[in-house]
């Protein structure tokens, strides 16, 4: 491969990369904001609900078929998707249930829902919001277990970034290999 196409196949891959970097950046920063404070973390997992939902949104677009109606289905059926996970998250601060769940086990849930709503999208949308699912079970779990949680957390999303990097990197060479040996 020529190392102008190189570097242009990882420039592709990396603006593909941008919307899962940006929901694994957001999940480190809501797990280390988590960790500080519980109390005040619905507030910023409910705002982050939206995000999740247009990146959902906008990894199909353009694998969705241009008539009007897919290009609805697809923004209705992930509107509420999201929507939901968000009324769910609503839920947990009910006065009634408020009472039964402290703060920390309150947080924990809010988290395995965003992380729920991301596996399901994975069935839909692309396997990739299956990691950032993955990782925001590891943090819940990370913040149960461990004191330090969120330094935990920017470094399995650092991690998680540079292990599908060489992912990448690795696919590519084996394919510039099997090209070479074929010409």
């Amino acid at each position: 491969m020529h190392p102008v196409e190189a570097s242009s196949h990882w420039r592709q891959f990396w603006l593909r990369s941008i919307p899962y970097i940006v929901l694994l950046a957001l999940t480190a920063v809501g797990v280390a904001y988590t960790n500080i404070a519980p109390e005040g973390s619905l507030t910023y997992w409910q705002a982050v609900v939206p995000c999740f939902a247009l990146v959902s949104i906008g990894l199909r677009w353009r694998a969705t078929p241009m008539d009007s109606k897919a290009k609805l289905h697809l923004v209705v059926t992930q509107t509420l998707h999201w929507a939901l996970i968000w009324l769910m998250m609503r839920t947990l601060y009910i006065h009634d249930v408020e009472i039964l769940l402290d703060s920390n086990i309150s947080s924990l849930v809010l988290i395995y829902l965003l992380a729920l709503g991301s596996f399901l999208a994975a069935i839909y949308v692309n396997w990739r919001m299956a990691i950032v699912g993955g990782f925001l079970t590891l943090g819940g779990i990370m913040l149960a277990y461990v004191d330090e949680a969120a330094v935990l957390i920017v470094i399995a999303g650092i991690a998680v970034v540079a292990g599908i990097a060489l992912w990448h990197f690795v696919r590519q060479r084996h394919s510039t290999a099997a090209a070479v040996t074929q010409a």
